[in-house]
């Protein structure tokens, strides 16, 4: 669990941002928007995506 947790967050992250990881290369302080919400979570068996996107 500790060595695949980073990606379950960051997979939560690029719900809500999909151009997440070029950011992050042009610009490494970018801040994700992610506000750990949990509201996507009632999507997971119908299409996961981020409500607040």
């Amino acid at each position: 669990m500790a060595e695949g947790f980073e990606f379950v967050a960051m997979a939560r992250a690029l719900l809500r941002e999909p151009d997440l990881i070029n950011r992050l290369q042009r610009e490494p302080a970018t801040r994700s928007l992610r506000i750990h919400c949990n509201k996507c979570m009632p999507t997971i068996f119908t299409g996961t995506h981020c409500v607040l996107a």
